[in-house]
């Protein structure tokens, strides 16, 4: 009973039949209005019913196809899901980890895919890239079958030991080295000789082991395409330099020798 003029819950007390004498027109209302809910009961069951057969038929529509993403931490992870069947971008939810109990594998698929992914990731910074080898042939001079690519190659001119850099575009066959050496630089010095030819020694200077001489290159006749080279770039044209060093030193010493042998011939006429 809620007594008239008190409204607070504790004031409310429950009371028998015979306490309520003056209150049999409320017993009445109140005994229609339970009578009118328990019609209603079966009613309500049945649209409960009904909302869980909707609810069955809405979780068969929807069914995890492949999980694309990933956010969050600890509790708060969720999936990106693409649903079957429903192709656009749009359709695409993020759902917590509690909503996917019945694609447990998609996702553990999904997890070890993004495992691999990080693995690559972390190596790719870590490790120096290692270039490739260019290679012609093989041990037994066989030629290995390699892709064929464009390689620009940032080189000096005459080697990459020169000074002066130009860029030179060559189809090259490579392979990834097993071990960086000797052979590599090899090769791409051939790759580059093959360019760059000695033509004239035009100077010299320094002294010992610092000595360097003024290269003019074969098919190059602008004045700026001239190197100073020191001599152990130079070794494919010993001949150049021993022509070089007699036409600068040896013959100047022979016209000197002969001109003061003329001078002392003029004397001693005198």
């Amino acid at each position: 009973v809620k007594w008239k003029g008190w409204e607070d819950m504790a004031d409310r007390t429950w009371e028998p039949l015979d306490n309520l004498d003056g209150a049999k027109k409320l017993i009445i209302a109140f005994e229609k209005e339970q009578t009118e809910i328990k019609k209603m009961e079966p009613k309500k069951k049945t649209v409960m019913m009904e909302v869980n057969i909707i609810d069955d038929v809405l979780d068969d529509d929807y069914e995890v196809e492949k999980i694309l993403d990933r956010r969050g931490k600890g509790r708060k992870v969720e999936y990106l899901v693409k649903w079957k069947t429903f192709d656009k971008v749009d359709d695409q939810t993020w759902e917590p980890l509690e909503n996917l109990t019945e694609s447990s594998e998609i996702v553990e698929a999904f997890e070890k895919e993004l495992e691999v992914k990080v693995e690559k990731e972390s190596q790719i910074l870590t490790e120096p890239e290692i270039p490739p080898i260019f290679n012609k042939t093989s041990n037994r001079g066989k030629s290995r079958e390699s892709p064929v690519i464009s390689v620009e190659l940032e080189m000096q001119v005459g080697s990459p030991r020169r000074g002066c850099t130009k860029s030179v575009t060559s189809e090259v066959k490579y392979v990834e080295p097993k071990k960086k050496g000797k052979k590599d630089a090899k090769v791409v010095d051939d790759l580059l000789d093959d360019d760059y030819e000695v033509e004239k020694i035009l100077e010299k200077r320094g002294k010992g082991r610092k000595v360097e001489y003024l290269v003019k290159w074969k098919n190059f006749e602008k004045v700026e395409d001239q190197t100073w080279e020191p001599l152990e770039n130079l070794k494919k044209s010993n001949e150049i330099i021993e022509i070089f060093e007699k036409a600068k030193y040896v013959e100047p010493k022979m016209k000197q020798t002969k001109d003061d042998k003329v001078s002392d011939d003029l004397l001693d006429d005198d």
